[in-house]
């Protein structure tokens, strides 16, 4: 393992990632913010000292965390860094970007690291090497508390207002006479810490999960038959690390992380949902047992620190594969060339507004080159920069529809 040199590429903005890359450190890895690096040097001087850090330091394996909605370089940066050394690239979320930004992406990587599992036969049919690695969270953080008392009957932590069906959801169970604890933005608690949330999973005898997916993203709106999909949640691991008991909605491949009716409950309906909630209120014992094999499953296979060394493991095997691969010639589109280039806008507005005129312009070369944009976007750009306080504006009255 000597041999190998591991090279970090992430986002702090990403909690997620933030937990991986301290133990990706703890492993001797080379971290590098690649946001903060990007906005500090600019699209051509960027690839150029990351090339060179890779060189100096003998890296020959990249792991590249980036944030879900970021287009920072050319698919063609990676492809170079691909013919050099091993090239791996983990997902936080497919389901909503898998083909306007990450299937372009994957093409230059010799693995990509899918959090859930539908997306990685989506990127082995585009002959993609793709594995699953579920979410993992910082066990030292995300405690369970022997002492606490269950008093809250059921709970929910997390957005209502831009997710599908949580409303709907929440709003049958109170009308069939069960109170839900609701946490979050615009919810009747409010938002609540990361501490309190924790408390919060100690003290309830029922966490609900739901899988279902925004209405929009950073992108655009989602088109209408994104209504059907589920997509699977970190939440689950967060809630049985603190020894809490899930009752989430099914999504596919949630078998292969947590055993169900083992170790979590799931349903399909609202009814079933409600059926759920009244059978394992009043059946303490066996809500209980479950939550212990749900709490011992996240302890061996969610918590950070046990499970980045296997992940590393997992790159170091998946390198010395990559022998006689073939690397196929890339391939581009529209779609893809117009959010590559309306991301570019986006940077020289930003590099426009600290005073970074040179980087601007490269941007904006960029651009030229290109001449694809997605404008409604970048009239939301313009207008957010305008009247910085239009887009909190904008979430808190979509938040409100809770």
């Amino acid at each position: 393992m000597n041999e190998n040199r591991l090279m970090i590429l992430y986002s702090p903005y990403e909690e997620l990632i933030n937990s991986y890359a301290e133990e990706f450190k703890n492993a001797g890895s080379l971290l590098v913010d690649v946001t903060s690096f990007y906005r500090k040097h600019g699209l051509r001087d960027a690839q150029k000292k990351l090339l060179k850090i890779v060189k100096e330091n003998k890296i020959n394996i990249l792991f590249y965390a980036g944030k879900s909605q970021e287009f920072l370089f050319p698919v063609s940066f990676f492809r170079e860094l691909q013919k050099k050394i091993f090239t791996s690239m983990m997902l936080t979320d497919a389901d909503h970007f898998f083909d306007s930004r990450d299937i372009y992406y994957a093409q230059a990587m010799d693995l990509v690291i899918c959090l859930d599992q539908p997306s990685r036969y989506r990127f082995k049919n585009y002959g993609i090497d793709a594995i699953s690695f579920y979410s993992l969270f910082n066990a030292q953080k995300y405690v369970k508390t022997n002492d606490t008392r269950r008093d809250i009957p059921v709970s929910f932590v997390g957005l209502v207002g831009l997710k599908m069906f949580r409303k709907t959801y929440i709003d049958y169970i109170v009308s069939n006479g069960i109170a839900v604890d609701v946490y979050g933005n615009n919810s009747p608690n409010g938002f609540i810490s990361k501490e309190k949330m924790v408390e919060v999973f100690n003290r309830t005898k029922i966490n609900l999960n739901f899988t279902g997916m925004s209405t929009m993203t950073t992108i655009g709106k989602e088109l209408n038959i994104q209504k059907l999909r589920r997509q699977m949640k970190g939440r689950i691991a967060e809630i049985a690390l603190c020894g809490g008991f899930v009752l989430s909605d099914y999504a596919s491949g949630m078998e292969e992380v947590f055993e169900i009716d083992k170790e979590i409950v799931v349903f399909s309906s609202k009814e079933e949902m409600l059926e759920k909630i009244k059978y394992y209120i009043d059946h303490d014992d066996e809500r209980e047992e479950i939550a212990a094999r749900g709490y011992e499953r996240a302890q061996k296979d969610y918590d950070t620190h046990e499970a980045i060394p296997r992940l590393v493991r997992i790159l170091y095997e998946a390198k010395q594969r990559k022998q006689h691969k073939v690397i196929r010639e890339l391939v581009s589109d529209r779609h893809f060339e117009k959010n590559y280039a309306t991301y570019r806008f986006e940077m020289c507005v930003v590099f426009l507004r600290n005073r970074m005129f040179k980087l601007a312009w490269l941007e904006l070369l960029e651009i030229m080159k290109i001449r694809r944009l997605n404008f409604s976007r970048v009239l939301r750009i313009i207008m957010s920069n305008l009247f910085p306080r239009m887009r909190e504006m904008y979430r808190v009255r979509i938040g409100k529809k809770y």
